[in-house]
């Protein structure tokens, strides 16, 4: 429970060999409720930052803010930031309704343009211009609430 980015995995954590088991299997199991589509991402030496934000004061209900990027993508550094307060502003103010799944993993494929949502996740691209970024990241999370929350058709 943070307000501020913590750095999860950084590039020298892979280096040091510091983020898998040495010896047997490293076994990741995902479950989620409510949701009509997933999406998965892996790396071998890509940074992992977080924060949370509380999106229901009557119940302190906070979510995970998550962005996952390569050294060499510009601004990405915020993402967990951007994507922080994202949640925050569409939770109180529009829609005004808490985000309704407990994190969000904002994910960059390191190609130029844009990104493909899913329930609690994005894959987006590495725009040159900061504002481009933060405006993908709020873009795509967005889409959390329509159509996957609403269940509309796009």
């Amino acid at each position: 429970v943070c307000d501020e980015t913590v750095r999860i995995i950084t590039r020298q954590d892979y280096k040091n060999n510091d983020v898998t088991l040495k010896n047997g299997k490293n076994v990741w199991k995902f479950s989620a409720t409510k949701v009509t589509d997933f999406s998965f991402a892996v790396s071998d030496n890509f940074n992992w930052d977080a924060a949370s934000v509380e999106v229901d004061k009557s119940t302190g209900k906070r979510v995970l803010t998550s962005a996952v990027y390569p050294d060499s993508t510009i601004h990405w550094e915020n993402a967990a930031q951007y994507a922080r307060a994202t949640i925050k502003y569409m939770s109180e103010e529009l829609p005004g309704v808490p985000y309704p799944y407990p994190h969000t993993t904002t994910f960059c494929n390191k190609k130029r343009g844009g990104g493909m949502e899913t329930p609690m996740m994005a894959n987006n691209g590495a725009p040159k211009d900061k504002g481009d970024l933060i405006g993908l990241i709020f873009h795509e999370i967005s889409h959390s609430y329509f159509p996957f929350y609403m269940g509309t058709n796009e």
